[in-house]
């Protein structure tokens, strides 16, 4: 399931009209909350695995700061980054917690090839453009974004670093599993600025250490 903390992000049905905009009418701050879903999970032949995987994300930004949280059953997982300065926070809380603090490169990530089209459509309030991602070993993925967030480089962590919006619908596959990330809710609100500062409980580990212990909880939650 691989970067599935880096690549956090996916909004958004605008719920009110009363937002956080500047001077050129984008959004700056607010929550968004977007479904995950397992396409080629077979929930009906594996009913309780189906209930403990994670159904949705909550994203809450301000300027060019993002906390995302994914939290089910004993499982939680936390994700801060400052987009601008290319700061990133992972934590994952399950039995020991651990957390990485730092930034990563685009060898960190999988090797992605973008194509970028003229479609347009709006997805949740938001009006989006479309783009094709192929990764190698798993094939070509439909993506859409949005620029009418104020973010820079909202997507430099993931593998997606090329698109220039926020990400509002992508897939991510990792060891067979296929997680589908789909815009679901915007509303806004002030975020505190204590959302960005990082709890940092458990033990600091190195980015490759990390993942590799975030896939192993993951995988076993979908192999179960």
């Amino acid at each position: 399931m691989r970067q599935l903390l880096f690549t956090l992000l996916g909004f958004i049905v605008v719920n009110s009209l009363t937002t956080s905009c500047n001077s050129n009418n984008k959004i700056e701050e607010g929550v968004i909350e977007f479904t995950i879903t397992f396409p080629s999970f077979d929930m009906e032949s594996h009913p309780i695995t189906g209930m403990l995987l994670p159904k949705r994300q909550i994203v809450s930004f301000r300027g060019n700061q993002f906390h995302a949280q994914i939290k089910k059953a004993m499982v939680e997982i936390n994700a801060i980054s400052n987009t601008e300065e290319r700061y990133l926070y992972s934590e994952l809380k399950f039995g020991s917690p651990i957390y990485f603090e730092g930034t990563i490169s685009a060898r960190d990530l999988d090797k992605v090839s973008i194509e970028f089209t003229d479609k347009r459509d709006t997805l949740a309030g938001f009006e989006v453009k479309q783009a094709f991602a192929t990764i190698n070993n798993f094939g070509i993925i439909e993506l859409w974004y949005t620029e009418e967030i104020t973010m820079k480089n909202p997507n430099w962590h993931t593998p997606y670093y090329e698109v220039p919006g926020m990400l509002l619908a992508y897939t991510i596959f990792e060891n067979g599993v296929e997680m589908r990330f789909t815009a679901t809710s915007y509303s806004f609100d002030t975020i505190d600025e204590s959302l960005f500062t990082p709890s940092k409980q458990g033990t600091s580990t190195d980015f490759k250490t990390f993942k590799n212990e975030l896939y192993s909880v993951l995988d076993n939650f979908t192999k179960t």
